[in-house]
């Protein structure tokens, strides 16, 4: 499971939250899952009534995890953060197991997310770049094993 979202605080008070999660199996073999979360606490974030994230692609091998979600700037949903044009905004993200407390495996980072001429490509891990895509924030994570 992996967890990535916008902060206005730097934690997870307040958060707009994007989780990926991976449902195992033995007939349908595994699929993902992603929704849309908010969090008024620092506890489990709570399911967002108004789903907004759309994942567009996911592949997976025995070290990497990549995915391609997609969400509209401004969503007009009071759960959900609004991606400003050209304003540092912090992503904060998070990896786990299984849904719940992801102890130290948790961070931060600032980031244009809608700069003028790109949108912003992340990698879990910290690692940025750019891409160019309008009017939709993507992100494309990558989750290293």
């Amino acid at each position: 499971m992996v967890g990535l979202g916008i902060s206005n605080s730097g934690g997870m008070m307040g958060a707009d939250i994007m989780i990926l999660k991976k449902q195992e199996s033995i007939t349908a073999g595994s699929t993902w899952q992603i929704g849309d979360y908010f969090s008024t606490e620092e506890a489990p974030p709570v399911l967002d009534e108004q789903q907004d994230y759309n994942l567009l692609s996911i592949t997976q091998n025995s070290l990497l995890t990549t995915a391609v979600v997609r969400r509209a700037l401004d969503t007009c949903d009071m759960a959900d953060i609004q991606v400003f044009n050209d304003t540092d905004q912090t992503i904060i993200w998070a990896y786990a197991e299984t849904f719940g407390y992801h102890g130290q495996t948790r961070g931060q980072v600032p980031l244009r997310l809608n700069p003028a001429t790109y949108n912003t490509t992340l990698n879990v891990t910290g690692d940025v770049q750019q891409l160019h895509q309008q009017p939709w924030l993507t992100w494309h994570i990558t989750h290293v094993v």
